[in-house]
């Protein structure tokens, strides 16, 4: 099934319902994305930009956004781990919506498990 194109921004993709076990599943085939987005160059070297990671499940794809950047003092980092984006609205296995906070905590573990570190680095 071909989708059509999406905005380069997660935020504005349809939202998808997802219990945090079913969002957990899906994070393993997660794939950068290509953003469109510019990104902050010094000396031809990216000094920051976006990232946006996806995969499709049941016909619907779902996806991660956050910012990154590149510290003196750390390689790479996330600009703002409180500012995530996503197009998932995560419930629990009793049908419940997770707060932010709680919605923050799952996103940010789904990071971790991402290669994006790599994947960055290997295309410098």
């Amino acid at each position: 099934m071909r989708h059509p194109p999406l905005s380069p921004h997660v935020a504005d993709w349809p939202f998808v319902r997802a219990t945090v076990t079913e969002f957990k599943a899906a994070v393993p085939q997660m794939q950068p994305l290509p953003t469109g987005l510019p990104v902050d160059e010094t000396n031809g070297e990216s000094r920051s930009g976006r990232s946006v990671w996806g995969t499709n499940v049941g016909g619907r794809r779902i996806g991660i956004e956050w910012a990154w950047e590149i510290r003196e003092d750390v390689k790479l980092v996330l600009s703002n781990p409180m500012a995530l984006d996503t197009n998932v609205l995560l419930f629990d296995n009793d049908n419940r919506l997770l707060g932010e906070l709680e919605s923050l905590i799952q996103l940010g573990e789904a990071i971790r498990e991402l290669p994006w570190i790599e994947h960055l680095l290997s295309r410098h």
